[in-house]
């Protein structure tokens, strides 16, 4: 089920904890690069835990979802 990012945050949010959290990447910064609705997830995730990236690139994230 797709849910334009809403429920999909919690996929980039362990993603990124899973870097944060690799032996060889600990203490690297992470970037989070999305486009569209994996732009809005890349939102929804920091706007959850503002620590979670270092910087982000965002293309194309739309505003809503609503017709």
């Amino acid at each position: 089920v797709c849910t334009f990012g809403r429920d999909e945050l919690h996929d980039v949010y362990a993603a990124a904890q899973f870097v944060k959290n690799h032996p060889d990447l600990k203490g690297k910064p992470v970037f989070a690069y999305g486009f569209s609705m994996g732009a809005v997830a890349a939102i929804e995730a920091q706007a959850h835990d503002g620590s979670l990236f270092d910087a982000m690139i965002l293309d194309c994230p739309f505003d809503s979802s609503e017709m």
